[in-house]
């Protein structure tokens, strides 16, 4: 039960800390691009963070939809709803993590030409 406590809290805190994490990193990326005026790439890496935004959004009220449900709710039902919910987003913010990298790199490559 006190595993079961823990995941239950963790998983909805661990989830905007990712967000700030890999949006900062997208956000940085957008700045590094536009400022050697690879507008197309920071346009990119622009709605990787809208996206990433959004599926927070989304997570949110899904979330809260969930909690103020009047249904029984039980150990079983939770854990689907945060695998129903955490996998998706943990997919993409993973995917949006690794285009931050790309794009870092053609940031590097870019400016050892120089």
């Amino acid at each position: 039960m006190l595993a079961y406590w823990i995941f239950r809290r963790v998983c909805p805190l661990s989830m905007p800390i990712i967000a700030l994490v890999v949006g900062g990193r997208l956000i940085w990326c957008t700045f590094q691009l536009a400022r050697i005026s690879r507008y197309k790439l920071a346009t990119v890496a622009a709605f990787g963070v809208l996206l990433l935004g959004g599926m927070l959004f989304i997570l949110g009220f899904y979330w809260f939809e969930y909690e103020v449900a009047q249904t029984s709710k039980e150990i079983w039902t939770d854990l689907r709803m945060d695998l129903l919910a955490g996998i998706p987003f943990y997919g993409a913010s993973f995917a949006l993590w690794r285009c931050g990298g790309l794009l870092q790199a053609v940031v590097n490559a870019q400016t050892l030409k120089r």
